[in-house]
């Protein structure tokens, strides 16, 4: 067997240094396949949604998936109107919430997702950040709980057309649609709010709200609600408001898909929601709880909002129901009230019970 001489010094260093090379060599070739944003890495001026915007009349003409990918991401509105992760990661969870509740189905939206994810790397770059948004994208619309979302547009048009009924219904059943329209108003809010809401208790800044409370007869009483109260136990009270719900809805010839709840209304305040236009993640933000059969709100992440927040979006969809502007006078002359009424120039008229 040859006699193998030792390493000269200088042999050694030159063989440091080409592992060296080859492992610099390597990290550029992964530093190419992913990019790791910096500080002083620049941003692109434009949103992922100005860019899918603006290149919607060239991306992949002779993909149709890729196509409906597009125009189906095109066609929302913007959360947000920033440059940044979050704001593209906002602007994709909102896009992929609306295709859940129209009811995507799930081999569908990975076809989508997948030319998004594609259409995302051509303008972000091969991102660790990109990659992991897409991961748990795909982590989301594999929850089969996601999906089945129902929508009653025939209910909604009726719910819409309640607040105009009022003044041609019996006192007591008025008082009822007026108990269900004010946790409608609130986005689906626990029956406690009703059946503890007092005459002196502040009440949120929507018209609506203060209109119900001001047209409910005063006359000795404490409460605004004409429940049984102090008379049966919370639970036993609620059930009784359901079976009232129920006997109103039944009667004006409106059947919720399932059994009346609680929860039912919440439903209503969510169609009515989208409706107006409110984004999924700013209805996320505002409802207590999601209702199983909107799962697909759960697909975003709710916009951390204050109070004011909340109240400007519940007015907005209260505008849209009832618009309070042409039924004040009648509406606060039932059940016997008489407004004394001072006129002002800029506003509505100030009402007094």
């Amino acid at each position: 067997m040859p006699h193998l001489k030792p390493l000269s010094v200088n042999t050694k260093a030159t063989l440091t240094a080409g592992r060296k090379e080859v492992a610099d060599g390597i990290e550029n070739i992964r530093a190419t396949q992913i990019c790791i944003p910096s500080e002083t890495q620049p941003v692109s001026a434009l949103s992922f949604t100005d860019y899918v915007k603006s290149a919607a009349g060239s991306i992949l003409k002779d993909d149709y998936i890729a196509e409906r990918t597009v125009i189906s991401f095109n066609s929302i509105r913007k959360v947000t109107s920033e440059v940044s992760f979050d704001a593209d990661e906002r602007n994709i969870r909102n896009w992929l919430a609306i295709m859940l509740r129209k009811g995507t189905s799930p081999v569908t939206l990975r076809r989508y997702l997948g030319k998004l994810h594609k259409l995302y790397s051509d303008f972000r770059g091969v991102t660790i950040q990109g990659e992991a948004l897409f991961s748990s994208l795909r982590e989301t619309i594999s929850d089969q709980s996601l999906y089945g979302s129902r929508q009653d547009c025939e209910t909604l048009n009726k719910i819409k057309d309640l607040p105009s009924r009022l003044q041609s219904m019996p006192t007591a059943q008025a008082s009822i649609a007026k108990a269900m329209m004010y946790i409608f108003y609130l986005g689906g809010a626990p029956y406690s709010v009703i059946s503890d809401l007092r005459f002196n208790d502040d009440i949120p800044e929507i018209d609506q709200l203060r209109e119900i409370v001001e047209s409910m007869p005063r006359e000795r009483r404490t409460y605004v609600f004409p429940f049984k109260h102090g008379s049966v136990r919370q639970r036993q009270l609620h059930r009784e408001m359901t079976a009232g719900f129920t006997t109103l809805l039944s009667d004006l010839a409106i059947r919720p898909g399932d059994a009346f709840s609680a929860e039912t209304i919440c439903v209503w305040w969510i169609d009515a929601a989208i409706e107006c236009g409110l984004n999924p993640e700013e209805i996320a933000g505002v409802v207590r709880h999601i209702p199983t059969t909107h799962a697909w709100l759960r697909a975003v992440n709710p916009l951390p909002l204050s109070e004011d927040e909340k109240t400007a979006r519940l007015r907005i969809v209260a505008d849209m129901i009832a618009d309070t502007t042409p039924r004040w006078y009648a509406m606060f002359m039932r059940d016997n009230n008489t407004p004394m009424i001072s006129a002002t120039p800029s506003a509505m008229p100030v009402l007094h019970s």
